[in-house]
């Protein structure tokens, strides 16, 4: 019989116990995979409860409950990537749903300085504004609504739809309103303070004593816009690129 010299049985032996090694770190991966994949499942179950829930208090009559269903959905967009899109979407049908844009007779100039924007509308307003800023958001249809007397600092509004709204005497500040779309919208009063609005588009907005102080509107466009002056011009930071009714 042929012997194995004792380097060859420490070979061997440091090779069985290498497979035996690499056989625990795979037990180990896989059941690390496991209970990963198991606690992903449960807080997507979670997540799915959380949503119903606010779902349902959303849909509520009382506006208590509907300020319940917006606090709850704002806490998930925070902790739930997946969700954030949904969820976005869902605040902004509500607004459209609960804050219709007023008649065109409805009072011009409001003395109070309370918003006709039911609370809930308004909270919900107030959510997707103060939202993180992520490229993979959808688009923010918030056409023909009520936004009248609301108060924003920081907001996060790139790109939103307010076609049709009235937005009348509500004050942004410090805003970030990049390629918003204002078509036909009313925006007297309206104070946009130290705001980027560039690359936004104002077709048929009525910008009567629209204040625009220290706010950024290059490339903005206004060729259609009614109402703006030239004085309009004064208070802006810059408006390189931007297109008025006077532009050749």
């Amino acid at each position: 019989m042929k012997t194995i010299s004792p380097g060859a049985g420490a070979a061997v032996n440091g090779f069985r116990t290498a497979v035996a090694a690499i056989g625990v770190g795979a037990a180990a991966l896989a059941g690390l995979y496991f209970t990963h994949q198991t606690h992903q499942l449960s807080r997507s179950a979670q997540y799915t409860e959380r949503f119903s829930k606010a779902m349902e208090m959303l849909a509520d009559k009382e506006e208590a409950r509907q300020l319940g269903g917006v606090y709850a959905l704002e806490r998930i967009m925070r902790d739930s990537p997946y969700d954030r899109p949904a969820i976005i979407e869902t605040l902004a049908g509500f607004i459209r749903l609960t804050s219709p844009a007023p008649s065109e007779d409805a009072q011009s100039f409001i003395e109070s300085k309370k918003s006709p924007v039911p609370e809930s509308a308004r909270a919900a307003f107030y959510a997707i504004a103060r939202r993180a800023v992520n490229p993979g958001d959808p688009e923010i249809d918030l056409s023909r609504c009520d936004l009248r007397l609301l108060h924003c600092k920081d907001a996060n509004l790139v790109g939103v739809n307010f076609s049709r709204s009235d937005l009348r005497q509500s004050f942004f500040e410090r805003g970030n309103l990049r390629e918003s779309y204002f078509m036909g919208a009313r925006l007297d009063h309206v104070w946009f303070s130290e705001c980027d609005l560039t690359g936004s588009k104002f077709p048929e907005a009525r910008i009567g004593n629209c204040m625009f102080d220290d706010s950024v509107l290059d490339e903005a466009n206004f060729a259609v816009a009614d109402d703006i002056t030239e004085d309009s011009l004064t208070v802006m930071k810059s408006y390189a690129g931007a297109i008025f009714p006077w532009t050749d």
